[in-house]
């Protein structure tokens, strides 16, 4: 302890004004606790422990060891808690994207379902054209713009038409109103499309109401 450096103390003599005003007693007793304060801190200071090669000892470079561990261990949980965080965000983005995007896609689908019908009426009149009909009359010509214009404003809201006639019946697809004997068709293959089926994007917005073959009995 005698080799180390001791802090330096300040001497009274030094707090002399340039008139070598003496101090106060009360300031000369406090001057006097703080060397002895300052004197009792000096001797009882820690040294860190060490060996005899000077080296630091095995328990506290254990406990370095450990400390660094913990703090590893904070840092680790404090990433993944991040990140985990991070996906979270993104995924309640990707969601709301989403829901955002169906609602405006499906949003007219009522205002949809409510015109379906009018070409429903429009296919219904076309059908029923008598044979001897020509068809460059006025009427059947209106008929056929005014249905060529109902199915362009339907398709430009995402509305898409399918007529099965020929195909194979699709449950998820075709709602079958009857079954009809034929000779020439497969047993389950549309013979004749009642109404036609309709899609709103990639979600069915109603099924096409078809009549479907059976064998002959």
């Amino acid at each position: 302890m005698s080799d180390q450096k001791r802090e330096p103390t300040v001497d009274k003599d030094e707090l002399l004004d340039e008139h070598n005003t003496p101090l106060s007693p009360d300031l000369e007793a406090a001057l006097k606790d703080a060397e002895a304060h300052a004197e009792g801190i000096e001797s009882h200071k820690p040294e860190p422990l060490k060996n005899e090669t000077g080296e630091p000892e095995a328990d506290e470079i254990k406990a370095l060891q450990d400390e660094l561990s913990q703090a590893q261990a904070q840092i680790s949980e404090l990433r993944e808690g991040m990140l985990r965080a991070r996906a979270d965000l993104e995924n309640a983005r990707r969601r709301f994207e989403r829901e955002q995007k169906d609602s405006q896609l499906y949003a007219g689908e009522r205002v949809l379902k409510s015109l379906i019908p009018i070409v429903d009426d429009l296919d219904r009149t076309l059908e029923n054209i008598p044979e001897d009909l020509a068809e460059d009359h006025s009427l059947v010509s209106g008929v056929n713009m005014v249905h060529r214009k109902f199915l362009q404003a339907l398709e430009s809201q995402g509305a898409k038409s399918f007529y099965p006639l020929n195909e194979v019946f699709d449950p998820t697809n075709h709602e079958a109103l009857m079954e009809a004997p034929s000779e020439e068709a497969e047993p389950g293959q549309i013979i004749q499309v009642f109404q036609r089926g309709w899609n709103l994007s990639d979600r069915l917005l109603r099924p096409a109401k078809v009549i479907i073959a059976k064998s002959p009995s």
